[in-house]
């Protein structure tokens, strides 16, 4: 199962204001969607169920993504927010301030998703899992059970700002796509996903039905990139984060056994001062509030059918 590293809380605050403008592509249209699958198409009263949707929210960290869901789900709703990290769980009660929803934090990860729900969930009570920026850093295995549980819950999902490989730097310069392609390699080390990790659910879906012999779910990808402008405060910020640390990245990559130019789309080998280089030119646009920045995701729909 996959070995989560600790994620630093101000990375998750530079980006939280970031995510929330990706999103409002879902905002338009995987939530009203998620709520007419939640309701039996009565999206207006919230629908007839008396016991509310058990959300449950994998890797909340910081709590961003409850802070964007819990007002904009518009159903009944009780939340558990699962961390692997206490300290971070500690914090929600301030984090979470002003959100009506009620929940209740466990100490707990992914690997451990189907024991979570066995011991919270309600008779007959629905269940939507969610979590944002998590699919990518999961291996095949964890998204396997992931689906398995999916499957035997006859649960929904929201899985949002997966990584998808893509991206671009404007003003664009020579480096930039090999640069891209290394960092989405390393990306992928100890057998995580990266970018594939909205691909290789879909296909983990597909095998989890069939073993069950269950309804099939519908699935349903909205982009949602994130659109960055060196020319606004805050996005510089998280702009001159994410090239030093998408370069140290990809030097630790490069001077890996496991590097090799086939990895980088280039004849030659990416070098360690070619990273340096790059960084110093990207950082100079970024100062000068001349570089916009795109950086690919997906947010991901799973809804039962019937």
């Amino acid at each position: 199962m996959t070995q989560l590293d600790p994620i630093s809380s101000d990375w998750l605050a530079l980006r939280e204001r970031a995510d929330d403008r990706a999103r409002d592509a879902t905002t338009a249209t995987l939530l009203p969607a998620l709520r007419r699958s939640l309701t039996g198409g009565d999206s207006e009263s919230g629908g007839s169920a008396q016991v509310p949707v058990l959300v449950v929210d994998l890797g909340t960290g910081t709590g961003a993504n409850p802070r964007w869901l819990m007002p904009r789900l518009s159903v009944p709703q009780t939340w558990l927010l699962v961390d692997h990290d206490q300290d971070l769980l500690a914090e929600l009660t301030v984090r979470l301030t002003g959100n009506a929803a009620p929940w209740t934090s466990v100490v707990s990860d992914v690997a451990h998703l189907r024991e979570v729900l066995t011991q919270h969930r309600r008779p007959g009570q629905a269940v939507l899992l969610t979590c944002a920026a998590l699919l990518d850093l999961l291996d095949a295995r964890t998204v396997d059970e992931f689906a398995g549980v999916l499957q035997d819950f006859g649960a929904h999902g929201l899985f949002s700002l997966t990584v998808d490989g893509g991206g671009s730097f404007t003003p664009a310069r020579p480096l930039d796509d090999a640069v891209q392609a290394v960092f989405n390699a390393h990306q992928q080390r100890h057998g995580h996903l990266g970018p594939d990790g909205v691909e290789a659910l879909r296909q983990a879906l597909g095998r989890a039905g069939e073993d069950t012999a269950g309804e099939a779910v519908t699935v349903t990808v909205q982009q949602t990139d994130w659109i960055l402008d060196a020319a606004d405060a805050g996005d510089r910020a998280l702009i001159e984060r994410l090239l030093q640390d998408r370069a140290a990245a990809v030097r630790d990559h490069v001077g890996s056994a496991d590097y090799s130019a086939d990895e980088s789309g280039r004849r030659e080998m990416l070098s360690a001062s070619d990273v340096d280089a790059w960084l110093t030119d990207r950082l100079q646009a970024t100062h000068g509030g001349a570089l916009r920045v795109r950086v690919g995701h997906q947010d991901v729909l799973v809804a039962p059918r019937g």
